[in-house]
């Protein structure tokens, strides 16, 4: 879907939609933070999106699909073309974002979603960013690709760019962004991961069982 012809769906802030990319990411990264994600959408993403229906891929010649990708819901569909899929497949940082955007989609949205565009005369009222499909399938894939502890773990966006495999202006965009909250959100305590090891350890807001060190902000 594109910004263009956005689409009104149901409020979703950012902290629920980290939180659900969180979770996910940690299905898919085992451990790396440059994984594989065409393997996590034709596997654990495929299982956790069984309740609406098997997930069906569809490659495309770049000339048949010319907006790259986009998803519909009955069937359940990920449109792309296979240009971006394989250069998702060689770790592409731009393919891999575009992927991860479409992730959004299928986990936040569904075919209920009702359309609006730029043309006065159709457009519904005005959508609040937490009601747009395209803002919050963007939100997504930030968060996806690029967590709050990873922000934290490297501090600087040319690491980023480099650990988490995605386009400087997003590893830019997501360091601009956690440095404004100057603050993390909570689930990041409650969701096993140490925000100064990186490892998934972390137990209950206690001491990391990998480096030993607490949360940054819980200390008193």
């Amino acid at each position: 879907m594109s910004k263009l012809h956005d689409h009104k769906v149901a409020f979703r802030d950012r902290a629920s939609i980290a939180k659900l990319a969180l979770w996910l990411w940690k299905q898919a990264a085992a451990f790396t933070s440059a994984f594989d994600i065409c393997a996590f959408i034709e596997g654990p993403l495929s299982e956790y999106l069984k309740n609406k229906g098997p997930l069906r891929i569809r490659l495309h010649s770049e000339r048949g699909l010319p907006e790259g990708a986009y998803v519909e819901f009955n069937p359940l569909t990920l449109h792309v073309t296979k240009k971006i899929w394989e250069d998702a497949k060689k770790g592409l940082d731009y393919a891999r974002y575009i992927l991860a955007h479409e992730i959004g989609h299928l986990v936040l949205h569904d075919k209920r979603a009702q359309a609006f565009s730029r043309d006065k005369s159709v457009s519904l009222k005005f959508v609040l960013d937490e009601q747009s499909c395209e803002t919050q399938a963007h939100w997504f894939a930030e968060y996806f690709l690029v967590p709050d502890h990873l922000v934290n773990l490297y501090k600087i966006a040319e690491l980023i760019e480099t650990a988490c495999v995605v386009p400087k202006e997003i590893a830019e965009k997501r360091v601009k962004d956690f440095n404004s909250t100057n603050k993390l959100l909570k689930i990041f305590y409650e969701n096993d991961i140490c925000l100064n090891c990186g490892n998934l350890s972390v137990h209950n807001g206690c001491e990391c069982t990998v480096c030993g060190k607490q949360p940054p902000l819980m200390k008193g």
